[in-house]
């Protein structure tokens, strides 16, 4: 998507601010990818889109291998929760 659909966020913001965190002047904003409970989650998608997961885990294979290592070493099933990017 080549323009920022929510232009009404920006207001206030310095203009370096702006060039720094919006996507039409190339931004490149780093997200820390967390973990919520499948079951707090309501997820709509494509009809053929198989899940979330199994979506986020084709797109972002580096993020959902690093995401997916760090529930297991916490005891937690990587079935029971959903990446979530913030």
């Amino acid at each position: 998507h080549p323009f920022y659909p929510t232009w009404k966020a920006k207001p206030g913001l310095p203009p370096q601010e702006v060039t720094a965190l919006s996507p039409e002047f190339g931004a490149r904003v780093r997200l820390r990818i967390t973990a919520l409970r499948k079951e707090w989650a309501y997820v709509e998608k494509m009809p053929h889109v198989g899940s979330y997961s199994e979506w986020f885990s084709q797109n972002f294979p580096d993020l959902w291998r690093d995401w997916a290592e760090g529930l297991e070493e916490r005891g937690k099933s990587p079935g029971d929760w959903l990446p979530l990017p913030v």
